[in-house]
């Protein structure tokens, strides 16, 4: 028979679907009918790759308020009064960054609150610029 794989069948075999226990000389699992090439083939998985998540999981946490926290510092040593939109979009940014797991969105939110928002002020200092302009204060 060519084109055929022998599968190595282990002593002791447990069901991929159904977890009972399947002996290896069965050929099938008895409980659900799963033939026992199907049994023997999901018997080599890789480990649970829940280790590796939860390390991504704690790089992605701790980089994410350590890059938030370093612009809130930056800009309290540069621009203490821009504070007023920087904390709260570093916030907003850790939140989803590192709590939700969405970097880049927190890092859209962030830059939609320090930039966008402020536009929003633009026209009063405008107007308090034309003001002293008109009234001669320079």
């Amino acid at each position: 028979m060519q084109g055929k794989r022998d599968v190595a069948v282990p002593e002791a075999l447990l069901c991929p679907v159904c977890r009972a226990p399947v002996a290896a000389t069965s050929s099938m699992c008895l409980s659900c009918h799963l033939p026992i090439k199907d049994v023997a083939a999901n018997q080599h998985r890789r480990p649970s790759r829940s280790a590796s998540r939860r390390g991504r999981r704690l790089r992605r946490l701790v980089s994410g308020v350590l890059i938030y926290v370093a612009l809130v510092w930056w800009c309290w040593l540069q621009l203490p009064t821009a504070l007023l939109f920087v904390v709260p979009a570093a916030a907003a940014g850790v939140w989803l960054h590192a709590v939700k797991g969405r970097p880049w969105l927190g890092l859209i939110a962030f830059v939609a609150i320090v930039a966008v928002v402020p536009l929003v002020f633009w026209p009063s200092m405008l107007t308090g610029l034309f003001s002293d302009l008109a009234a001669g204060n320079r």
